[in-house]
């Protein structure tokens, strides 16, 4: 079923996604119409053109690359226990069946 590669969730997918257009975005063109950048009061984030705004953007993309790696290992991890719990219930199997087939 696990092709073993990790496919982040959706979520995680389009986050990245708008993460690297705003670096994109932040980096072609600067603050829109020469305005000084300033922090949205929805999101409170700065946009990345400034100083501060870059800053922010590689600690949410540091912070984002540690939580897939952190995803990653609890696949694995995850994978991991379900292969353990497959090869014991057919280790149970087989030994029910010889018991049955004893009797």
């Amino acid at each position: 079923m696990s092709t073993g590669r990790f496919n982040p969730p959706p979520f995680s997918r389009s986050r990245s996604q708008r993460l690297a257009r705003g670096a994109a975005q932040g980096s072609a063109g600067g603050s829109a119409g020469g305005a000084a950048a300033v922090a949205t009061p929805s999101t409170g984030a700065v946009p990345p053109a400034t100083p501060a705004g870059k800053k922010l953007l590689d600690e949410k993309d540091k912070q984002l690359q540690e939580k897939e790696a952190e995803l990653r290992r609890m696949q694995e991890m995850l994978a991991s226990m379900q292969q353990q719990i497959k090869q014991q219930s057919q280790t149970s199997l087989q030994s029910l069946s010889s018991v049955a087939t004893d009797h």
